[in-house]
This record gives structure tokens, C-alpha cells and sequence, in this order.
């Protein structure tokens, strides 16, 4: 009786132990943080199963104080984000590899330096177990070098200019921000790059940039035409044509049209050689101007840093030929043609869409009828093609 009690104990005692084991597994906890578990002093106590790598299981921080937290379960989340997943540990915790909510997968190797055991995750930063060293964080006060500035453009594109102006911005940034640009010119369409370097400076607290580089793009400026299309040509064909017609005026009545003299414009085979040596009066009584030819003229790409005040940008040539009539001491007329070239240097397209040139500093060719046009068009014009990008405009007339 004595031995069967014995039993029935022995039986109670395993029965007993067996009750608590598995009352004891049943216990563990899978349930994930709350937003509210976001702060790094959460003491929440995360329970490891045999088959969990302890080095993995707790909570990552990066510099931001955002967390992954890494389940003893193998799954993973990422704090208040919704990115959950699962995960295990390969050679020893040496390497992460997460299963994304997309079904992509990603390993994140686990590395170590003075400040413990830390991996890098996408553009979230880097991770370091339990809380972000103290030691890394940035304490410097920042400075924010972009805000309030404003640029300032001046020229004509292509050779624009762009002056920074900082008065809006920051005391910090006027004292201890020095601005760069990445050329020193620019054309309309143009992406500017500003770079922002701190100054050497004295003041005891310590500075940063929240940025170090922004980008502002040139538009709207007037600029240097490299098309026809570009211009008013009426407006241009009628302001070279004034000019040609004050030159005429000018002459009648002198002996020189265009610095050139009269006998050596028409033919003088008729003239009595006493005539034409004893104290000759000649002079120009009329010149009736036909035009002839337009060509447009553009500096080559790899040519325009030799662009100058005497190296112009662009030029329309208005090539003329002028009737004129002339006396010879009361008497003729005697007739004959010129040759004139007039062209127009650095047409501008203004912002308003109006065109512009610069009327002061136009070049004057004149050719008489003996080296006719197509010598003026080759040695006026076509000379300059190494340089220009030569296009003709208004086909050239036949010479008369």
C-alpha cells in the first residue's frame, strides 16, 4: 500500500512539471511596439528563443533617434514606419538578411568599432544596438546658407553674370558662408551650381551647413541672336538702310563717297587728259542704292572666348550696290557703280522681343565696279568662316 502511494506522488510531481514547461512557453509575448515605444528609454523586456541570435534581438538606433526593432521571433520592424518583414542572422550576426514588406530582400552586414556593434540601412543612416553613441551626434549649430539669398543677373547670354546677394540671409551666413559659382559666365537655360564653404572663424561655437550646394537656373536674359528667326529683320534691313542713305547725303557735292573718289568709279576713257590733270572738280550728284545680298555671320562655339570689343558675336552683312553719278567740272554725268558692305555687329535679342545693335561701331566695305560683288561677299564675308558660322540669308543677286 505504502509502494502504491509512492507512485501516485511520483506521478503528480511529473504531471506537475510538465503543466508549468509548458505554461511557461506559452507566455512569450510577439507582439510589436506601438508608436508610443518609440523613445530610446523604453524598457520593454524582448524575450530571445534559443534559435534567435542575441546580438540581432533589440532595438537599432540611428542618429535621428528613429529604430528597427528585431524580434525574437525572426521579425523585424521599423518603428512607426509600416515596414515589417521577417529576418535572420548569418555567420555568427555578422550579416542581416530582411525580407522587405515588397518581397525584395536585403542584407545589412553588422560591423563593429569602439562604440559597439552598428550596420547601415538604406538612406536611413547607420544603426547602433540599444541607443545612437552620444559622442557621434552632430551638436554643431547649423547654418542654413541658401535661405533668403537671391541672385542677380547682368549681361548678355551667352556671357552672363550672376551676383549673390546674402543681405536677406542669415547673420551667420554673412559672417561665416563664402559663396562660389561654377563659371564665370552663362547662357539663358543655364543651371548655375552655388557652393557654400565656412569661412575660417574665431567664435567659439561650432558651425555646419545644412547644405552645401543649390542651383539656379539663367532665363529671361537678353542675348546675342544665332538665328534670323530671332530678329526683326525689317526692323534691322530699315536701320542699315538710314545709315546708307545718310552716307549719300553726305557725298553729294564732294569728290568721295565712302572714301572712295570719284574717277575711280567711273569710266574716265572719254575725258580730255587736261581735263582730268588741271585742278579737276569732281563731284557725286546722286547714288541710288539696290539691296543685293544678306548674310548672317555666328560665332563658332569653340571660338567664343575670343569674342571682344573688336571680335563681335554675331554680324549681318548688307551687301548694296549704288548707281552713282558724278561731274567733272560742271560737266557729265559721268556714271558708275559701287559696291558697299554694311554690316551690323552684335544683334541683340532684347526681353521685350524688340532687336537691338550696336549702331556706333558697324564696319563699312566699299568696292568699286571693277572688283565687283562677288569679290566683296569672298573678302568681306566669306573670309571669316574659320570663326563664323556663315549663312546666307538673302541669295546675292546676279552683278550688274
Amino acid at each position: 500500500m505504502k509502494k502504491m502511494h509512492s507512485v501516485v506522488l511520483v506521478l503528480c510531481l511529473v504531471i506537475s512539471l510538465l503543466v508549468a514547461c509548458s505554461t511557461s512557453g506559452s507566455t512569450r509575448s510577439s507582439k510589436k511596439p506601438s508608436r508610443s515605444s518609440k523613445s530610446q528609454n523604453d524598457t520593454t523586456q524582448l524575450e530571445t528563443e534559443p534559435e534567435a541570435d542575441p546580438a540581432i534581438v533589440g532595438r537599432w538606433y540611428n542618429d535621428t533617434n528613429e529604430f528597427m526593432i528585431f524580434y525574437d521571433d525572426s521579425t523585424w520592424s521599423f518603428g512607426d514606419y509600416d515596414l515589417t518583414g521577417e529576418w535572420k542572422s548569418t555567420q555568427n550576426g555578422a550579416t542581416i538578411e530582411l525580407n522587405l514588406p515588397s518581397g525584395d530582400q536585403q542584407k545589412l552586414a553588422v560591423n563593429t568599432d569602439a562604440y559597439g556593434a552598428y550596420y547601415a540601412f538604406d538612406d536611413y543612416g547607420v544603426f547602433y544596438k540599444d541607443a545612437y553613441p552620444e559622442e557621434l551626434l552632430d551638436t554643431t549649430v547649423k547654418i542654413d546658407p541658401f535661405e533668403g539669398i537671391a541672385y542677380e543677373v547682368g549681361g548678355i547670354s551667352p556671357y552672363c553674370t550672376i551676383a549673390i546677394n546674402t543681405q536677406k540671409c542669415s547673420e551667420e551666413a554673412q559672417n561665416y558662408v563664402t559663396y562660389t559659382l561654377d563659371k564665370e559666365q552663362y547662357s539663358n537655360g543655364d543651371t548655375a551650381i552655388i557652393t557654400a564653404t565656412l569661412n575660417d572663424y574665431t567664435d567659439d561655437t561650432e558651425y555646419s551647413l545644412t547644405a552645401e550646394t543649390t542651383e539656379f537656373t539663367v532665363s529671361g536674359q537678353s542675348e546675342y541672336v544665332t538665328s534670323a528667326d530671332q530678329i526683326d529683320m525689317d526692323f534691322l534691313t530699315g536701320e542699315v538702310e538710314d545709315k546708307i542713305t545718310a552716307l549719300i547725303s553726305e557725298s553729294i557735292g564732294e569728290a568721295y563717297l565712302c572714301n572712295v573718289y570719284c574717277p575711280d568709279v567711273v569710266d574716265t576713257s572719254s575725258i580730255s587728259s587736261g581735263d582730268l590733270s588741271f585742278l579737276p572738280d569732281w563731284a557725286y550728284t546722286s547714288a541710288s542704292p539696290t539691296l543685293k545680298a544678306i548674310y548672317a555671320s555666328t560665332i563658332k562655339t569653340q571660338k567664343r572666348d575670343t569674342v571682344s570689343d573688336s571680335v563681335p558675336y554675331n554680324m549681318y552683312s548688307f551687301l548694296y550696290c549704288l548707281d552713282v553719278a558724278t561731274t567733272l567740272n560742271g560737266n557729265g554725268p559721268y556714271e558708275g557703280k559701287l559696291y558697299v558692305n554694311i554690316t551690323a555687329n552684335n544683334v541683340v535679342h532684347l526681353t521685350d522681343g524688340t532687336t537691338s545693335w550696336d549702331d556706333e561701331h558697324y564696319n563699312l566695305d566699299v568696292f568699286t565696279s571693277t572688283d565687283g560683288l562677288d569679290n566683296c561677299i569672298t573678302t568681306t564675308i566669306m573670309c571669316n568662316s574659320d570663326n563664323y558660322n556663315i549663312t546666307n540669308i538673302m541669295p546675292a543677286a546676279p552683278a550688274e
